[in-house]
Protein backbone atom coordinates (compact mmCIF):
# COMPACT_ATOMS: atom_id res chain seq x y z
CA UNK A 1 0.00 0.00 0.00
CA UNK A 2 2.59 2.07 0.79
CA UNK A 3 4.59 1.30 -2.47
CA UNK A 4 1.44 2.68 -4.30
CA UNK A 5 0.77 5.88 -2.24
CA UNK A 6 4.44 6.27 -3.30
CA UNK A 7 4.29 5.88 -6.64
CA UNK A 8 1.34 8.39 -6.98
CA UNK A 9 2.67 11.13 -4.98
CA UNK A 10 6.29 11.08 -7.92
CA UNK A 11 3.28 10.60 -10.40
CA UNK A 12 1.42 13.72 -9.32
CA UNK A 13 4.64 15.84 -8.31
CA UNK A 14 6.12 14.88 -11.73
CA UNK A 15 6.19 17.43 -14.57
CA UNK A 16 3.70 17.40 -16.93
CA UNK A 17 5.71 18.18 -19.74
CA UNK A 18 8.18 15.32 -19.14
CA UNK A 19 5.37 12.85 -18.60
CA UNK A 20 3.58 13.95 -22.18
CA UNK A 21 7.30 13.03 -23.38
CA UNK A 22 7.45 9.39 -21.67
CA UNK A 23 4.21 8.94 -23.03
CA UNK A 24 5.15 10.46 -26.12
CA UNK A 25 8.51 7.64 -25.89
CA UNK A 26 5.99 4.69 -24.95
CA UNK A 27 4.14 5.45 -27.78
CA UNK A 28 6.24 6.17 -30.30
CA UNK A 29 6.64 3.21 -33.11
CA UNK A 30 10.19 3.30 -32.89
CA UNK A 31 10.44 1.65 -29.76
CA UNK A 32 10.96 -1.67 -28.84
CA UNK A 33 7.80 -3.87 -27.56
CA UNK A 34 9.95 -6.40 -25.83
CA UNK A 35 13.51 -5.86 -24.11
CA UNK A 36 16.37 -7.02 -26.55
CA UNK A 37 14.58 -6.98 -29.72
CA UNK A 38 17.37 -4.85 -32.34
CA UNK A 39 16.02 -1.91 -34.63
CA UNK A 40 16.40 -2.71 -37.80
CA UNK A 41 18.46 0.38 -38.52
CA UNK A 42 20.63 -0.08 -35.41
CA UNK A 43 23.72 -2.02 -34.59
CA UNK A 44 24.33 -4.01 -31.69
CA UNK A 45 26.49 -6.55 -31.39
CA UNK A 46 24.85 -10.06 -32.25
CA UNK A 47 25.26 -13.91 -31.90
CA UNK A 48 27.35 -15.15 -34.55
CA UNK A 49 25.12 -17.58 -37.74
CA UNK A 50 26.43 -19.53 -40.28
CA UNK A 51 26.91 -17.15 -43.13
CA UNK A 52 27.06 -17.70 -46.83
CA UNK A 53 30.29 -19.32 -48.20
CA UNK A 54 33.25 -17.72 -49.85
CA UNK A 55 32.38 -19.41 -53.20
CA UNK A 56 28.84 -17.48 -53.12
CA UNK A 57 30.11 -13.99 -51.77
CA UNK A 58 32.54 -13.82 -54.58
CA UNK A 59 30.07 -14.80 -57.08
CA UNK A 60 27.98 -12.23 -56.12
CA UNK A 61 30.47 -9.64 -56.09
CA UNK A 62 31.79 -11.08 -59.82
CA UNK A 63 27.82 -10.32 -60.66
CA UNK A 64 28.15 -6.54 -59.58
CA UNK A 65 31.09 -6.34 -61.60
CA UNK A 66 29.49 -7.33 -64.22
CA UNK A 67 26.82 -4.93 -64.30
CA UNK A 68 29.45 -2.33 -63.98
CA UNK A 69 30.92 -3.84 -67.24
CA UNK A 70 27.72 -3.96 -69.10
CA UNK A 71 26.84 -0.01 -68.20
CA UNK A 72 30.31 0.74 -68.93
CA UNK A 73 30.02 -0.79 -72.20
CA UNK A 74 26.65 0.81 -72.98
CA UNK A 75 27.55 4.19 -72.41
CA UNK A 76 30.20 3.62 -75.04
CA UNK A 77 33.22 2.57 -73.06
CA UNK A 78 36.31 0.08 -73.58
CA UNK A 79 35.94 -3.56 -73.44
CA UNK A 80 36.72 -5.88 -75.92
CA UNK A 81 36.28 -8.68 -73.70
CA UNK A 82 32.15 -8.43 -73.80
CA UNK A 83 32.45 -9.35 -77.30
CA UNK A 84 33.88 -12.51 -76.66
CA UNK A 85 32.51 -16.03 -77.41
CA UNK A 86 32.88 -17.47 -74.03
CA UNK A 87 30.90 -14.77 -72.34
CA UNK A 88 28.19 -14.71 -74.68
CA UNK A 89 25.84 -17.23 -72.67
CA UNK A 90 26.45 -14.63 -69.47
CA UNK A 91 24.67 -12.20 -71.39
CA UNK A 92 22.04 -14.19 -72.10
CA UNK A 93 21.41 -14.73 -68.31
CA UNK A 94 22.65 -11.41 -67.40
CA UNK A 95 20.28 -9.51 -65.01
CA UNK A 96 21.05 -6.59 -62.56
CA UNK A 97 19.07 -5.90 -59.53
CA UNK A 98 16.05 -4.34 -61.02
CA UNK A 99 16.30 -7.82 -63.70
CA UNK A 100 16.96 -5.27 -66.54
CA UNK A 101 18.52 -7.42 -69.12
CA UNK A 102 21.75 -6.33 -71.48
CA UNK A 103 18.99 -5.10 -74.13
CA UNK A 104 17.22 -3.07 -71.10
CA UNK A 105 20.86 -1.52 -70.34
CA UNK A 106 21.74 -1.42 -74.02
CA UNK A 107 18.43 0.79 -75.17
CA UNK A 108 18.63 2.86 -71.96
CA UNK A 109 22.06 4.27 -73.37
CA UNK A 110 20.88 3.90 -77.16
CA UNK A 111 23.94 1.71 -78.46
CA UNK A 112 22.30 0.09 -81.10
CA UNK A 113 25.59 -2.34 -81.85
CA UNK A 114 25.12 -4.29 -78.38
CA UNK A 115 21.54 -4.47 -78.69
CA UNK A 116 21.86 -5.82 -81.85
CA UNK A 117 24.33 -8.14 -80.91
CA UNK A 118 22.23 -8.67 -77.02
CA UNK A 119 18.65 -9.82 -79.99
CA UNK A 120 21.00 -11.91 -82.22
CA UNK A 121 22.08 -14.29 -79.31
CA UNK A 122 18.99 -13.85 -77.38
CA UNK A 123 15.83 -13.68 -78.89
CA UNK A 124 13.35 -14.03 -75.80
CA UNK A 125 15.12 -11.27 -74.50
CA UNK A 126 12.52 -9.03 -76.72
CA UNK A 127 9.80 -9.51 -74.27
CA UNK A 128 11.69 -9.60 -71.26
CA UNK A 129 10.70 -7.94 -68.16
CA UNK A 130 12.32 -5.79 -65.38
CA UNK A 131 10.58 -5.55 -61.94
CA UNK A 132 8.39 -2.19 -63.21
CA UNK A 133 7.32 -4.71 -66.34
CA UNK A 134 9.09 -3.04 -68.95
CA UNK A 135 10.21 -4.17 -71.68
CA UNK A 136 13.71 -3.17 -73.51
CA UNK A 137 12.02 -1.20 -76.02
CA UNK A 138 9.91 0.80 -73.48
CA UNK A 139 12.89 2.46 -71.83
CA UNK A 140 15.05 3.04 -75.32
CA UNK A 141 16.48 5.48 -77.64
CA UNK A 142 14.62 6.14 -80.67
CA UNK A 143 16.93 4.46 -82.66
CA UNK A 144 17.35 1.31 -80.46
CA UNK A 145 13.46 1.11 -80.48
CA UNK A 146 13.10 0.97 -83.81
CA UNK A 147 15.79 -1.71 -84.06
CA UNK A 148 14.09 -4.04 -81.48
CA UNK A 149 10.54 -3.40 -82.78
CA UNK A 150 12.31 -4.29 -86.25
CA UNK A 151 13.61 -7.87 -84.70
CA UNK A 152 10.50 -8.80 -83.04
CA UNK A 153 8.43 -8.46 -86.48
CA UNK A 154 10.96 -10.35 -87.93
CA UNK A 155 10.90 -13.12 -84.89
CA UNK A 156 6.97 -13.06 -85.41
CA UNK A 157 4.92 -9.99 -86.32
CA UNK A 158 2.15 -10.92 -83.83
CA UNK A 159 4.75 -10.30 -80.97
CA UNK A 160 4.71 -6.61 -81.90
CA UNK A 161 1.40 -5.54 -81.23
CA UNK A 162 1.36 -7.69 -78.01
CA UNK A 163 4.44 -5.56 -77.50
CA UNK A 164 2.71 -2.29 -78.06
CA UNK A 165 0.02 -4.28 -75.47
CA UNK A 166 1.92 -4.89 -72.22
CA UNK A 167 1.74 -2.33 -69.36
CA UNK A 168 4.12 -1.71 -66.80
CA UNK A 169 3.67 -1.44 -63.32
CA UNK A 170 1.95 1.97 -63.76
CA UNK A 171 0.09 0.80 -66.51
CA UNK A 172 1.80 2.72 -68.89
CA UNK A 173 2.39 0.96 -72.50
CA UNK A 174 5.42 1.86 -74.52
CA UNK A 175 3.16 4.58 -76.32
CA UNK A 176 2.79 6.33 -72.88
CA UNK A 177 6.22 6.00 -71.91
CA UNK A 178 7.16 7.52 -75.11
CA UNK A 179 4.77 10.37 -75.23
CA UNK A 180 5.33 11.16 -71.82
CA UNK A 181 8.81 11.48 -72.05
CA UNK A 182 8.86 14.49 -74.49
CA UNK A 183 10.16 12.43 -77.72
CA UNK A 184 8.04 13.89 -80.38
CA UNK A 185 10.49 11.45 -82.68
CA UNK A 186 9.86 8.55 -80.50
CA UNK A 187 5.91 9.02 -80.56
CA UNK A 188 6.01 9.40 -84.54
CA UNK A 189 9.10 6.29 -85.40
CA UNK A 190 6.63 3.82 -83.03
CA UNK A 191 3.64 4.85 -85.47
CA UNK A 192 6.00 5.08 -88.20
CA UNK A 193 7.32 0.99 -87.78
CA UNK A 194 3.52 -0.05 -87.10
CA UNK A 195 2.35 1.46 -90.00
CA UNK A 196 5.04 -0.39 -92.02
CA UNK A 197 3.48 -3.73 -90.54
CA UNK A 198 0.29 -3.00 -90.91
CA UNK A 199 -1.90 -5.16 -93.37
CA UNK A 200 -1.14 -3.66 -96.40
CA UNK A 201 1.88 -5.84 -96.31
CA UNK A 202 2.18 -9.15 -96.88
CA UNK A 203 2.07 -11.82 -93.98
CA UNK A 204 0.92 -8.96 -91.47
CA UNK A 205 -2.11 -9.76 -89.25
CA UNK A 206 -2.93 -6.23 -88.14
CA UNK A 207 -4.86 -3.07 -89.55
CA UNK A 208 -3.45 0.80 -89.49
CA UNK A 209 -7.09 1.54 -87.58
CA UNK A 210 -6.24 -1.09 -85.39
CA UNK A 211 -2.44 0.50 -84.84
CA UNK A 212 -3.55 4.22 -83.53
CA UNK A 213 -6.92 2.38 -81.83
CA UNK A 214 -3.88 1.45 -79.11
CA UNK A 215 -3.67 5.19 -78.24
CA UNK A 216 -7.25 5.26 -77.61
CA UNK A 217 -7.64 1.99 -75.88
CA UNK A 218 -5.03 1.43 -73.82
CA UNK A 219 -5.43 3.59 -70.31
CA UNK A 220 -2.59 3.66 -67.32
CA UNK A 221 -3.65 3.60 -63.83
CA UNK A 222 -4.33 6.97 -63.83
CA UNK A 223 -6.64 6.76 -66.54
CA UNK A 224 -4.68 8.15 -69.35
CA UNK A 225 -4.84 7.45 -72.86
CA UNK A 226 -1.81 8.25 -75.31
CA UNK A 227 -4.24 10.71 -76.69
CA UNK A 228 -4.90 12.14 -73.78
CA UNK A 229 -1.07 12.32 -73.38
CA UNK A 230 -0.55 14.02 -76.45
CA UNK A 231 -3.16 16.37 -76.10
CA UNK A 232 -1.64 17.46 -72.61
CA UNK A 233 1.65 17.58 -74.04
CA UNK A 234 0.80 19.89 -76.99
CA UNK A 235 0.26 22.66 -74.37
CA UNK A 236 3.61 22.49 -73.49
CA UNK A 237 5.14 22.03 -76.77
CA UNK A 238 2.85 22.81 -79.99
CA UNK A 239 5.27 19.91 -82.14
CA UNK A 240 3.14 17.54 -80.26
CA UNK A 241 -0.31 18.73 -82.21
CA UNK A 242 0.88 16.44 -84.96
CA UNK A 243 0.65 13.56 -82.90
CA UNK A 244 -3.02 14.63 -81.84
CA UNK A 245 -4.21 15.13 -85.90
CA UNK A 246 -2.64 11.57 -86.79
CA UNK A 247 -4.12 9.58 -84.24
CA UNK A 248 -7.52 11.20 -84.87
CA UNK A 249 -7.05 10.70 -88.82
CA UNK A 250 -6.31 7.85 -88.85
CA UNK A 251 -8.03 5.82 -86.18
CA UNK A 252 -11.75 4.19 -87.06
CA UNK A 253 -14.42 6.78 -87.42
CA UNK A 254 -16.11 4.65 -84.53
CA UNK A 255 -13.49 4.13 -82.19
CA UNK A 256 -13.84 5.93 -78.76
CA UNK A 257 -11.44 6.76 -76.20
CA UNK A 258 -11.01 5.02 -72.61
CA UNK A 259 -10.15 6.72 -69.44
CA UNK A 260 -10.66 10.36 -69.20
CA UNK A 261 -11.27 12.14 -72.39
CA UNK A 262 -9.03 14.40 -74.16
CA UNK A 263 -12.14 16.53 -74.68
CA UNK A 264 -12.85 17.40 -71.56
CA UNK A 265 -9.08 18.19 -70.75
CA UNK A 266 -8.93 20.72 -73.80
CA UNK A 267 -11.83 21.91 -72.09
CA UNK A 268 -9.91 22.63 -68.69
CA UNK A 269 -7.40 25.07 -70.60
CA UNK A 270 -10.37 27.17 -71.22
CA UNK A 271 -8.84 29.97 -73.65
CA UNK A 272 -5.84 28.27 -74.01
CA UNK A 273 -7.34 24.81 -74.93
CA UNK A 274 -10.17 25.98 -76.88
CA UNK A 275 -8.44 25.20 -80.46
CA UNK A 276 -7.67 21.57 -79.57
CA UNK A 277 -11.87 21.84 -78.84
CA UNK A 278 -12.38 22.74 -82.19
CA UNK A 279 -9.46 20.27 -83.80
CA UNK A 280 -11.07 17.22 -81.81
CA UNK A 281 -14.85 18.03 -82.04
CA UNK A 282 -14.19 18.89 -85.94
CA UNK A 283 -12.47 15.21 -86.21
CA UNK A 284 -14.64 13.33 -84.30
CA UNK A 285 -18.10 15.41 -83.23
CA UNK A 286 -19.43 12.53 -81.78
CA UNK A 287 -17.22 12.68 -78.51
CA UNK A 288 -19.04 15.61 -77.37
CA UNK A 289 -21.78 12.98 -76.57
CA UNK A 290 -19.36 10.69 -74.44
CA UNK A 291 -20.64 10.68 -70.39
CA UNK A 292 -18.38 10.11 -67.83
CA UNK A 293 -19.07 7.75 -64.79
CA UNK A 294 -21.56 10.53 -62.96
CA UNK A 295 -23.41 10.58 -66.66
CA UNK A 296 -21.57 14.34 -67.52
CA UNK A 297 -20.68 15.05 -71.31
CA UNK A 298 -18.62 18.04 -72.21
CA UNK A 299 -20.93 20.73 -72.06
CA UNK A 300 -21.87 20.03 -68.42
CA UNK A 301 -17.90 20.35 -68.15
CA UNK A 302 -17.09 23.95 -69.91
CA UNK A 303 -20.39 25.14 -67.69
CA UNK A 304 -19.30 24.27 -64.50
CA UNK A 305 -16.15 25.73 -65.22
CA UNK A 306 -16.78 28.84 -66.95
CA UNK A 307 -15.60 28.01 -70.08
CA UNK A 308 -17.76 31.18 -72.31
CA UNK A 309 -15.59 30.43 -75.66
CA UNK A 310 -16.23 26.39 -75.26
CA UNK A 311 -19.81 26.77 -73.96
CA UNK A 312 -20.70 28.55 -77.04
CA UNK A 313 -18.68 26.55 -79.51
CA UNK A 314 -20.38 23.26 -78.24
CA UNK A 315 -23.84 24.74 -78.56
CA UNK A 316 -22.87 26.22 -81.99
CA UNK A 317 -21.97 22.74 -83.15
CA UNK A 318 -24.46 20.89 -81.33
CA UNK A 319 -27.74 21.65 -80.25
CA UNK A 320 -28.91 19.55 -77.98
CA UNK A 321 -26.07 18.98 -75.50
CA UNK A 322 -27.86 21.85 -73.78
CA UNK A 323 -30.40 19.19 -72.69
CA UNK A 324 -28.40 16.50 -71.71
CA UNK A 325 -28.71 15.03 -68.07
CA UNK A 326 -26.41 13.47 -65.71
CA UNK A 327 -27.26 10.77 -63.32
CA UNK A 328 -28.73 12.88 -60.59
CA UNK A 329 -30.52 14.45 -63.65
CA UNK A 330 -28.23 17.75 -63.37
CA UNK A 331 -28.24 19.84 -66.92
CA UNK A 332 -25.22 22.13 -67.91
CA UNK A 333 -27.41 25.06 -67.04
CA UNK A 334 -27.85 23.41 -63.23
CA UNK A 335 -23.82 23.10 -62.71
CA UNK A 336 -23.21 26.96 -64.24
CA UNK A 337 -26.67 28.23 -61.55
CA UNK A 338 -24.40 26.17 -58.96
CA UNK A 339 -21.33 28.24 -58.99
CA UNK A 340 -22.95 31.08 -60.07
CA UNK A 341 -21.82 31.64 -63.27
CA UNK A 342 -24.50 34.11 -65.31
CA UNK A 343 -23.19 34.70 -68.49
CA UNK A 344 -22.59 30.53 -69.05
CA UNK A 345 -26.89 30.64 -68.11
CA UNK A 346 -27.15 33.28 -70.74
CA UNK A 347 -25.64 31.33 -73.34
CA UNK A 348 -27.59 28.10 -72.34
CA UNK A 349 -31.18 29.68 -72.19
CA UNK A 350 -30.30 30.82 -75.82
CA UNK A 351 -30.81 26.88 -76.63
CA UNK A 352 -33.69 25.67 -74.08
CA UNK A 353 -37.37 25.42 -75.12
CA UNK A 354 -38.57 25.89 -72.05
CA UNK A 355 -37.29 26.89 -69.71
CA UNK A 356 -39.70 26.44 -67.03
CA UNK A 357 -40.75 23.34 -67.88
CA UNK A 358 -37.07 21.68 -68.83
CA UNK A 359 -34.80 23.23 -66.06
CA UNK A 360 -35.44 20.77 -62.96
CA UNK A 361 -33.55 17.59 -61.70
CA UNK A 362 -34.97 14.78 -60.27
CA UNK A 363 -35.75 16.19 -57.29
CA UNK A 364 -37.45 19.19 -59.50
CA UNK A 365 -35.17 22.08 -58.15
CA UNK A 366 -34.82 24.82 -60.97
CA UNK A 367 -32.41 26.65 -61.39
CA UNK A 368 -33.23 28.92 -58.69
CA UNK A 369 -33.63 26.12 -56.09
CA UNK A 370 -30.03 25.64 -56.97
CA UNK A 371 -28.44 29.31 -56.78
CA UNK A 372 -30.75 29.69 -53.25
CA UNK A 373 -29.23 26.45 -51.92
CA UNK A 374 -25.54 27.59 -53.23
CA UNK A 375 -26.02 31.12 -52.22
CA UNK A 376 -25.53 32.65 -55.54
CA UNK A 377 -27.05 35.90 -55.67
CA UNK A 378 -25.78 36.97 -58.79
CA UNK A 379 -27.84 34.41 -60.28
CA UNK A 380 -30.89 35.04 -58.24
CA UNK A 381 -31.16 38.53 -59.64
CA UNK A 382 -30.65 37.51 -62.99
CA UNK A 383 -33.83 35.61 -62.78
CA UNK A 384 -35.69 38.32 -60.78
CA UNK A 385 -35.03 40.45 -64.32
CA UNK A 386 -36.03 37.85 -67.10
CA UNK A 387 -39.74 37.51 -67.58
CA UNK A 388 -39.70 34.06 -69.16
CA UNK A 389 -38.19 32.64 -65.95
CA UNK A 390 -41.23 34.45 -64.07
CA UNK A 391 -42.63 31.42 -63.03
CA UNK A 392 -39.54 29.98 -61.38
CA UNK A 393 -40.07 31.95 -58.16
CA UNK A 394 -42.54 30.46 -56.35
CA UNK A 395 -42.27 26.74 -58.30
CA UNK A 396 -41.91 23.56 -55.75
CA UNK A 397 -40.04 21.25 -55.87
CA UNK A 398 -40.99 17.31 -54.50
CA UNK A 399 -40.79 18.51 -51.09
CA UNK A 400 -43.05 21.63 -51.29
CA UNK A 401 -39.92 23.98 -51.13
CA UNK A 402 -39.98 27.22 -52.91
CA UNK A 403 -36.82 28.64 -53.42
CA UNK A 404 -37.40 31.58 -50.79
CA UNK A 405 -37.83 28.18 -48.33
CA UNK A 406 -34.54 26.90 -49.75
CA UNK A 407 -32.67 29.75 -48.82
CA UNK A 408 -34.15 30.34 -45.40
CA UNK A 409 -32.90 26.92 -44.47
CA UNK A 410 -29.77 27.50 -46.19
CA UNK A 411 -29.40 30.49 -44.37
CA UNK A 412 -28.84 33.20 -47.30
CA UNK A 413 -30.00 36.52 -45.91
CA UNK A 414 -28.71 38.36 -49.02
CA UNK A 415 -31.23 35.88 -51.14
CA UNK A 416 -34.27 35.90 -48.56
CA UNK A 417 -33.54 39.59 -48.86
CA UNK A 418 -34.10 39.79 -52.32
CA UNK A 419 -36.89 37.76 -52.45
CA UNK A 420 -38.77 38.76 -49.43
CA UNK A 421 -38.74 42.19 -51.37
CA UNK A 422 -40.27 41.03 -54.68
CA UNK A 423 -44.20 41.43 -54.80
CA UNK A 424 -44.27 37.89 -56.78
CA UNK A 425 -43.06 36.01 -54.24
CA UNK A 426 -45.54 33.91 -52.17
CA UNK A 427 -44.24 34.72 -48.84
CA UNK A 428 -47.06 32.25 -47.05
CA UNK A 429 -46.68 28.53 -49.47
CA UNK A 430 -46.57 25.65 -47.11
CA UNK A 431 -44.24 22.78 -48.15
CA UNK A 432 -45.05 19.42 -47.50
CA UNK A 433 -43.87 19.99 -43.61
CA UNK A 434 -46.56 22.62 -43.38
CA UNK A 435 -43.56 25.05 -42.86
CA UNK A 436 -43.82 28.37 -44.86
CA UNK A 437 -40.52 30.10 -44.98
CA UNK A 438 -41.14 32.21 -41.30
CA UNK A 439 -41.21 28.87 -39.75
CA UNK A 440 -38.40 27.97 -40.89
CA UNK A 441 -36.41 31.07 -40.00
CA UNK A 442 -38.16 30.64 -36.53
CA UNK A 443 -37.10 27.48 -35.88
CA UNK A 444 -33.46 28.27 -37.13
CA UNK A 445 -33.36 31.17 -33.96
Amino acid sequence: MADEEISQREYQDSDPKETEKDDAYNDSPYRDEEEGIEKPLEFKPAETIVSDSPTTRHSEYEKLELVGQVHHLARGGAGPTIYSSSITNILKEFKTPMDNTVLHVAALYGNDELANRATQHGPRLLSSLNKNNDTPARAGHVSTIRRLMDACVISNNNDLLDLMRMKNNQGNTMLHEAMMSGQKSGVFMIFDVLESYTSTSPGTLFSMESCYELALKYVNHKRRSVLYLAVEASFREAGFREAVNRILDKCSHTAIPQGISPLVLAIMKKHEGIDMVRTIVGKKQEWMHLRAKNGRVALHCASAIVNKEGVAYLLDTCKSCSIERDIHGYLPIHLAAHGGHVEVIKLLLKYCPDPNEMLVDKSLNNIFHIAAESGEIDVVKYILKIPQLGKMINQRNMEGDTPLHVATMCAHPKIVYALTWDDRVELNLLNMRNRTPLHIAIQAI
